[in-house]
């Protein structure tokens, strides 16, 4: 490597000790040009690192190279950013992460399911991660406590901090923060594998689409809780200016969190990065500049010395003389231009009899993509015409649908065998992609079955050569020839395969290259609901382009179910004349089918709300009602089934002014869906609309508890980025604009702005209405309130009280309060005497006996609250022996068992 590169390694792992002592994240760049060897450099910090940092016995191997091919030539090495192949020693724990993520244009799929494919890294390790984290954690001990309830105010904090995954980590038991993480990358994994399985079955239907995860701010919440026990997580970006959204914006998370041991080493050519125009540009524009170490080329990357240089000329060419070899690496002062060079024919050639002259060096290009059409010229006719084959059987390169830039190579070799032109040596290369040696260094392992080309430049040579050399005729043959061969439903395909095929097969049949047969047809239903899981506009506009990319006119119910998705995503892009238009003619249909059931409930909800959206309030609220009409036909009032529907009836409602009876509604839904776990999301959907709803009856105080509490509860149970916890923040900052508290609400609508456009994009219609609405609340002065209201913030907990009152009668209270005052609380009802709920905070419900159900759906979910029960033996109330301390008795307009939360 050379004495100064040896240094910069030195550096690099000085960074990774400082962000391991520090506890914050940090962004290191390394920004230089093609083949100057940066990822080289990283490589060899990985090695550093393995041999340094690791206690035995050692979890990670020696290089990134471990278990690889021993002829992997210099081109495939380079490209190497995590290990493979190997097998732990027994008993190892890794006692730091490394992820390695290639941020090229020919990731597959959207943006978001590109970062999903990513996580098979973390999955693959999730085991023994598991058991370091619990090493690290403590689990067994904190987690007795905390279900004990000894860590009761702790939890409650825990729950606020962690974000993501909390509902889910209670159910099994260990709502602990970090193995989250784990849990949920290893959920996100799976059911990549399930959709993608030989019999994936119905994919669920959302009826409202709003409701859908946002997986970039899962990712990097439960990420940055994951790394906060200690555990160092080493994120490797190649080619950060190739960054689409949202890797962009999950780097960006997680560099800017307060606080987690997680270092980005980010490769990037120079300049790139300072475009405004690259995805990457926020990443250095928002992460604070003390975290950022930008490494530059020249001044900090510097070109590699001459002996570095020669050694490598050497390797390369053994039988250069010492003076050849200066004529090459005089003119080609990086790796990459120096290994291509070397490789040229020519040059080899003439190496080979000691007559290598400046001239020849001189004619060839500088740059790496000029030396890639040199090098494409002087390869075997053979091995060009298969690297031409197999760039025409990607779908990238297939139609206009995809950007993944891989092809099957057992697939391409068996469906291309018959075609009467090919060459023999052609078939045979075509079948040993990837261990051809000439091929090598121009194609790489995905895995056991797919192969790409090591650059997108060499892709882009192989597509330019196909279309002057094979002719329009040749590529048709080619494309309906792998047609013939496609059926992911095929028993026994891997999921990457299946996949592969998948895209391939919509592709060729949008391009008209196969029939829309029923393999098509399901290959495109998985990649819609795939594109559906995400609520940005990335991934809506995929939903679109897929679902219009199939003919017109399918009335199936499949047809009628892709053409309901349509509309959907028409409906969220904001295009709301095309998407009633759409969903009017899938109603139509559906009733001329005389399929009337779960489905036709479906389509009539997603036309009903696109009538919202378009202002036809009351044409809006007949549909609803006829869902929940026809939902009710089989399910009970009360079932799960029939929460969506009742809460957009309710909505509904009082979108044309009937309040009164919209709370009603919502009250009932909330106390229903809030005594289970079957849908959470729906939960938290009703408790925000309620307060919407108070806030329209002018009921401020409910208006203000439900809202603020919505807020603590969409971020503890879904995270700061989640739909759900967008819509209670704008309900937050309606609620404290009613409430006079103008720079409450402007703080909450500029978070709400700003979330809002980092999740679903500057231009999806959510969130230019939060825009909107943050620069009118900017501009303008609130109303007056029409009470006087007691002191509040944002940061207000809820506490639920158990205890007697001076009758000796058990009641229980609700009580806001700010967290600042909860440890004199606790000395209060450590010291006895008369308890007065009013002195402490605001009591938002109160009632005889204990909270019923119904009460506590209505307040809040009993994770949220913190308990306290006075009484005169145990600590801090966690028994109850007999009456000590008293309550002041109940409010006057409190009911016996029941709650005054109306």
């Amino acid at each position: 490597m050379g004495g100064t590169r040896e240094r910069l390694v030195a550096d690099l792992l000085a960074h990774v000790d400082e962000v391991r002592a520090t506890g914050r994240p940090r962004l290191v760049t390394l920004e230089a040009g093609t083949g100057w060897g940066k990822t080289r450099l990283v490589q060899e910090l990985y090695a550093r690192m393995a041999a340094e940092r690791q206690q035995a016995p050692a979890y990670w191997p020696e290089s990134l190279f471990a278990g690889a091919d021993d002829a992997l030539p210099l081109e495939g090495r380079r490209k190497r950013l995590y290990p493979t192949g190997f097998t732990p020693a027994e008993g190892a724990v890794p006692h730091w992460f490394w992820w390695g993520i290639t941020a090229t244009a020919h990731r597959h799929g959207t943006a978001v399911q590109a970062l999903a494919q990513d996580l098979m890294q973390v999955e693959a390790h999730s085991a023994a991660l598991e058991r370091r984290w619990r090493e690290l954690a403590g689990v067994r001990d904190k987690a007795v406590r905390v279900l004990r309830g000894e860590d009761a105010a702790e939890f409650g904090t825990v729950l606020r901090d962690e974000g993501v995954t909390r509902a889910a980590e209670a159910i099994v038991g260990s709502a602990i923060p970090g193995l989250g993480f784990l849990m949920w990358a290893g959920g996100v994994v799976w059911r990549q594998r399930q959709r993608w399985s030989a019999d994936p079955g119905p994919q669920p239907v959302d009826a409202q689409g709003q409701n859908r995860t946002d997986l970039v701010t899962e990712l990097a919440t439960s990420l940055g809780s994951f790394a906060r026990v200690g555990l160092p997580v080493i994120i490797v970006v190649e080619d950060l200016h190739d960054a689409d959204a949202s890797l962009a914006d999950f780097l960006t998370r997680v560099l800017t969190a307060p606080s987690g041991p997680v270092l980005v080493f980010a490769t990037a050519w120079p300049g790139l990065l300072d475009g405004e125009e690259v995805a990457a540009h926020r990443v250095l524009d928002e992460v604070p500049a003390d975290r950022v170490r930008r490494m530059r080329q020249p001044a900090e990357l510097p070109d590699l010395e001459p002996r570095a240089l020669d050694e490598l000329a050497v390797h390369l060419l053994p039988d250069a003389s010492a003076a050849e070899r200066r004529l090459l690496t005089s003119r080609f002062t990086v790796p990459l231009t120096l290994e291509v060079a070397c490789s040229v024919r020519s040059i080899r050639e003439a190496v080979a009899v000691h007559d290598l002259r400046a001239e020849d060096v001189d004619e060839l290009p500088r740059d790496v993509e000029g030396l890639y059409r040199v090098v494409w010229s002087q390869l075997p006719a053979a091995t060009r015409e298969a690297l031409m084959v197999a760039a025409l059987a990607t779908p990238r390169t297939a139609g206009q649908l995809f950007r993944d830039g891989s092809w099957d190579a057992d697939v391409v070799a068996t469906a291309l065998a018959a075609l009467p032109w090919l060459d023999d040596q052609v078939r045979e290369i075509l079948a040993g992609a990837g261990t051809d040696s000439t091929a090598y260094a121009w194609v790489r392992r995905v895995d056991d079955w797919l192969r790409r080309f090591h650059e997108p430049a060499q892709l882009d040579v192989a597509v330019d050569a196909s279309d002057e050399e094979l002719g329009r005729r040749r590529r048709r043959a080619i494309h309906e020839a792998l047609a013939a061969h496609l059926d992911p439903r095929e028993s026994g395909l891997a999921a990457p395969r299946r996949r592969w095929q998948a895209q391939m097969l919509v592709s060729l049949a949008a391009e008209g290259f196969v029939g829309w047969t029923e393999p098509v047809y399901e290959s495109l239903d998985l990649l819609v609901d795939e594109a559906r899981e995400q609520p940005d506009t990335d991934s809506l506009r995929t939903v679109v382009a897929l679902a219009r990319s199939a003919p017109t006119g399918d009335s199936s119910p499949a047809g009628l179910r892709r053409r309901r998705h349509l509309g959907e995503a028409l409906r969220q892009l904001g295009r709301t004349d095309d998407a009633v238009a759409e969903l009017s003619e899938v109603v139509r249909l559906r009733e001329a089918s005389g399929e009337l059931g779960d489905d036709y409930a479906l389509d009539l909800n997603q036309l009903a709300l696109a009538e919202s959206g378009a202002g036809r309030q009351e044409r809006a609220l007949e549909l609803h009602r006829r869902v929940v009409d026809v939902l009710s036909a089989t399910y009970a009032s009360d079932a799960p089934e029939l929460w969506a529907a009742r809460n957009n009836l309710a909505i509904a409602v009082n979108s044309v002014g009937r309040t009164a009876e919209a709370i009603d509604l919502l009250e009932k839904l909330v106390a229903d869906s809030g005594t289970g776990l079957e849908n959470l999301e729906l939960y938290h959907m009703a408790r925000t609309n309620l307060a919407g709803c108070y806030l329209a009856a002018g009921e401020l105080m409910h208006g203000i508890f439900f809202s603020q509490t919505s807020v603590h509860m969409a971020e503890a149970t879904f995270g700061s980025h989640h739909p759900i916890t967008l819509h209670a923040l704008d309900m937050l900052a309606q609620a404290a604009w009613a409430a006079g508290a103008a720079d409450l609400a402007r703080q909450v609508a500029d978070r709400h702005a700003r979330i809002a456009a980092d999740v679903l994009g500057e231009d999806h219609p959510s969130a230019v209405s939060a825009a909107q609405a943050a620069a009118h609340i900017a501009e303008h002065e609130p109303p007056e309130p029409p009470i006087t209201l007691p002191p509040w913030t944002p940061a207000d907990q809820t506490l639920l009280i158990l205890g007697r009152n001076t009758h000796g009668k058990e009641i229980y209270t609700y009580l806001r309060i700010h967290p600042d005052r909860v440890d004199a609380l606790r000395a209060t009802f450590a010291g006895g005497g008369l308890f007065r709920p009013g002195d402490w905070g605001a009591v938002v419900a109160s009632g005889y006996g204990k909270p019923t159900p119904r009460d506590t759906a209505l307040t809040g979910i009993p994770e949220y609250m913190i308990y306290f029960t006075p009484n005169d033996g145990g600590e801090n109330g966690a028994e109850n022996h007999g009456p000590r301390d008293t309550v002041e008795d109940l409010p006057p307009d409190a009911s016996p068992g029941g709650s005054n939360c109306r």
